[in-house]
Parts: C-alpha cells; sequence; structure tokens
C-alpha cells in the first residue's frame, strides 16, 4: 500500500557532498574563502583562476603593459613604412 521512504543517513549525505565539491577535475562548489580552499587541497593560483581572478602580481601587469605598449609602436611604425 504505502511505500516508507528510504530515510539517508546523514554521514552518507555528508560523504557523496564532499566527493562532488572536491572532484578535482569538475568542481561543483567553489569555496570563496582561501583558508577553506587549502583545507580541500585547492593550489591558490588554480583556486583564484576557478573564481576568475588574475594569479598576475603587479610587476606582471607592468611587464605586460609594456610589452602591449612595446608591440602597439611596432604596429604603428609598420603602418607608417607601408
Amino acid at each position: 500500500m504505502i511505500e516508507l521512504l528510504r530515510v539517508v543517513n546523514g554521514e552518507s549525505v555528508k560523504r557523496f557532498r564532499a566527493m562532488i565539491q572536491n572532484d578535482p577535475e569538475h568542481p561543483k562548489f567553489l569555496p570563496t574563502n582561501w583558508t577553506v580552499a587549502k583545507m580541500r587541497r585547492w593550489k591558490k593560483d588554480e583556486w583564484k583562476l576557478a573564481l576568475g581572478y588574475s594569479t598576475l602580481t603587479p610587476a606582471d601587469h607592468i611587464e605586460q603593459y609594456e610589452h602591449e605598449k612595446h608591440m602597439r609602436s611596432i604596429e604603428h611604425e609598420r603602418e607608417i613604412v607601408c
């Protein structure tokens, strides 16, 4: 008549949730706190990239800007010559 619902053990739910959120290939729930990410053995650069942050240092940003500026000047010189 009435089918009894199977009650899931809380520990099983906890293990399954941990399995989903700690999957290194396809993480579902990213930690937003570095302390939590560190406990889950995330590498800091990978964690920042997963959240959409830049991993460049200020010096890297300056170097990238200078490189782009140099490349634009080369392109501008080519346009003038041609």
